[in-house]
């Protein structure tokens, strides 16, 4: 199953093509010659991403810090001002205009740094992915070697045999 996505990280766009991970016994060679550089590519991406992601969470914190005083200044010149019990004037403060304007800017901030989350998440995958790959790529080498020895045994012991006889050979004194 193949299919090709792409996320942004710091603004530059990131294929996940699952393509990459295809070999076939004439392609594994190459594969396993190139894997590598994807591999630490998508490291790295999955790095910035992390950074990206703190970043926002640091962000998220800013701007509830901000919703609070907001919300406490409203509160406080409310009871002072109007009067009342706790729960009319929390229910006023909450329908205030910078109140709720500052509630909306966290949950707007709040909202990129889900979809921030989900990228590393997807970063995360697609390199367990390829992880999980190159292990697939290392056993279809070794039964491919495997296969090989099978095939090639008889002139492989016949080689053997050849080389002791000329040990022999060469280490009897004719003469």
């Amino acid at each position: 199953m193949e299919y090709k996505r792409n996320v942004t990280v710091y603004g530059q766009s990131v294929d996940l093509d699952t393509a990459k991970l295809a070999f076939s016994e004439g392609t594994l060679s190459e594969y396993l010659e190139t894997e590598g550089g994807w591999i630490d590519y998508y490291g790295a991406k999955l790095a910035e991403a992390e950074r990206q992601y703190a970043e926002m969470e640091m962000e998220v914190e800013r701007e509830e810090d901000e919703y609070d005083r907001v919300y406490s200044r409203v509160f406080s010149t409310l009871k002072t001002t109007e009067g009342g019990s706790d729960k009319l004037v929390e229910g006023q403060s909450k329908v205030e205009p910078t109140v709720v304007a500052a509630r909306k800017k966290v949950l707007e901030i709040k909202t990129k740094s889900i979809e921030l989350k989900y990228i590393v998440r997807l970063l995360q995958q697609h390199l367990r992915a390829w992880d999980k790959n190159h292990e697939n790529a290392q056993n279809r080498g070794n039964t491919l070697r495997k296969e090989l020895e099978r095939l090639y045994k008889d002139k492989v012991t016949t080689s053997a045999y050849e080389d002791k006889m000329d040990d022999i050979i060469k280490s009897v004194d004719i003469g």
